[in-house]
């Protein structure tokens, strides 16, 4: 890495096997979990640009909660819901 050079980076390999069945968006905040995890303190989140990125802050602190991945998916369920009815009157087929 040019950011740490001379310094091993692991990392994930993630491959999809049934892309209709993946919730790309509850997989990343898993992940994302995941990492905190495993590496505490050791995460360089800054809440500016974190919240910028995912559209607000609630995300952010959920995670610091530690509210779990999936009640974190399934808190957007309401609004997601909300925008599917909302969009379907401008489909064009």
């Amino acid at each position: 890495s040019a950011k740490f050079p001379g310094v091993d980076c692991d990392g994930v390999l993630v491959e999809v096997t049934d892309r209709q069945a993946l919730a790309p968006m509850a997989a990343g905040v898993a992940m994302l979990q995941v990492g905190l995890q495993l590496a505490p303190g050791k995460a360089q989140i800054t809440p500016q640009n974190f919240d910028r990125l995912a559209g607000t802050d609630e995300l952010r602190k959920a995670l610091e909660h530690g509210t779990p991945a999936n009640q974190i998916a399934k808190s957007w369920q309401p609004g997601l819901a909300a925008f599917e009815a909302k969009r379907k009157r401008y489909y064009l087929y």
